[in-house]
């Protein structure tokens, strides 16, 4: 075989979808057979990565072309071997719908991204077999080396975003430094942000943009400011996979990242017309139009789709099931974590259109017309308990709990029973989604962080923390 042809490191299957396979076809036809025969050895192969700014994967809906074949290129046996690593790890951690599914064909051509890679292996290897002190030693040993690895080639490239998300992603497997987590996830915000906008945007880019909440909506939120992303060029990103999504996917997706992405500015905003000791009618009105905006950002049809593709199944635990009988079941993950930002945003503006609601009038003593109260809580409870039917197999990295305890804050039934139950309910699975974290919450904590979601006081324990993780850099 001649490993030097495109097309003879191609599968049949992907060369069938190309216009030149009928020809390359002929050509095997004709070429005579070896007179010795070869002993069959495997090859490893992957796509070649493509080089940055030109990444060929794009998001689809499911009626669009097929994509071309992928050119794919001979691995090293390390970088095959650490590729399916990764793969596996990314996997067992339930992220193969994850930006993260970018980096496996990546791997070989960054020094940083490989050290990275390794050491989110050896972290994942080490938790999930609960590993000895001699592990730790190991893992923390793999951290450095990347870190310092990254340290000596740090740009605003690709390869460079993938080394700090994977760093992320460790500090993620291995939960006992929350600062560092929260450091380089300000760190992939910072690689976003440094990159001239005349530079072609990758399908990479677009999907870590996605997936990086904690630098469009978290920081901001505890900053008290509007979020650095918020502005058209941001908000125009498409959603990106490695392969086609819905067109129903695509829609939702893209306005959960785009209210993440404007939420924490009108919470700025609502927050000053609380803290105002004279009411501004025109900051008032100008929230109003912005929360307006938001919540205009919903399709009901593109949400039923969604929808009619999961199954509905009678709830497993005796606990959960005393809250919610039956549970959803999702064949798509994507499409479970779509849902899940998408109705965890929706509660947020209602609550906040809500308050603007109330805000309106105690300004001047009118009502405010812009918002019909009955029509917020009828949503806001509809949406509560399809993210709680979402909770059998587990939230994920997307988890809205702590929207869901702001907006049963207040309410003394739910769905014509008593509030109470649910509450409980919330506050002992919102604990169990931490554990792992050195991190507790009390009621009247996880009620002031609700408070920060609708402009009250930035004194959630979150808050507290990045407030003294920026004192800690102001020492040092």
């Amino acid at each position: 075989m001649e490993w030097s042809r495109v097309e003879s490191l191609v599968p049949l299957h992907l060369q069938a979808l190309d216009p030149r396979a009928e020809k390359v076809a002929l050509k095997r036809k004709r070429r005579p057979k070896a007179s010795t025969q070869r002993a069959l050895v495997p090859i490893a192969n992957r796509p070649i990565a493509p080089k940055q700014g030109y990444v060929g994967l794009i998001a689809q809906n499911e009626d669009s072309e097929p994509a071309p074949p992928p050119i794919y290129r001979m691995s090293s046996s390390g970088d095959a071997l650490l590729g399916a690593e990764l793969v596996q790890t990314l996997s067992n951690l339930h992220l193969n719908d994850s930006w993260y599914s970018f980096v496996p064909s990546m791997l070989g051509d960054s020094v940083a991204a490989d050290a990275a890679a390794k050491a989110v292996v050896k972290a994942h290897e080490f938790c999930a077999t609960k590993g000895t002190p001699t592990g730790v030693a190991r893992c923390d040993s793999s951290y450095l080396a990347a870190l310092n690895t990254l340290r000596a080639s740090l740009d605003v490239s690709d390869s460079a975003l993938v080394a700090v998300g994977l760093l992320y992603l460790y500090e993620g497997i291995m939960k006992d430094q929350p600062t560092a987590y929260f450091s380089h996830a300000g760190g992939i915000s910072a690689i976003l942000l440094a990159r001239p906008r005349t530079a072609p945007v990758t399908a990479l880019t677009r999907a870590v943009l996605y997936g990086n909440t904690h630098g469009t909506f978290q920081q901001p939120l505890l900053q008290g400011t509007a979020s650095p992303f918020d502005d058209p060029y941001w908000l125009d990103f498409e959603p990106a996979t490695t392969y086609n999504l819905t067109a129903s996917a695509v829609k939702l997706r893209k306005y959960a990242n785009q209210s993440t992405i404007r939420l924490p500015g009108l919470i700025a905003k609502v927050r000053s017309i609380r803290e105002a000791s004279v009411p501004n009618r025109k900051l008032f009105l100008d929230s109003t139009r912005v929360a307006l905006e938001i919540l205009a950002m919903t399709d009901q049809s593109a949400e039923n789709e969604l929808l009619h593709r999961v199954t509905l199944k009678e709830t497993k635990d005796i606990f959960d099931k005393a809250i919610f009988r039956y549970s959803f079941e999702f064949k798509s993950l994507y499409e479970k974590e779509t849902l899940l930002l998408y109705w965890g945003n929706r509660l947020m503006i209602l609550k906040l259109c809500l308050e603007l609601h109330h805000l309106g009038i105690l300004a001047d003593g009118s009502s405010c017309t812009a918002f019909k109260a009955g029509d917020l809580d009828d949503e806001s409870e509809r949406v509560v308990m399809s993210i709680l039917m979402c909770w059998q197999d587990g939230l994920g990295f997307v988890n809205p709990l702590s929207m869901v305890w702001g907006a049963l804050m207040g309410k003394i039934t739910f769905r014509g029973r008593s509030v109470e139950p649910v509450r409980s309910w919330v506050w002992t699975r919102y604990h169990d989604s931490l554990t792992g974290w050195p991190i507790t919450y009390t009621m009247a904590e996880m009620d002031e962080e609700s408070e920060e979601l609708v402009g009250g006081p930035l004194t959630g324990q979150i808050a507290k923390q990045d407030m003294g993780d920026q004192k800690k850099k102001s020492v040092g």
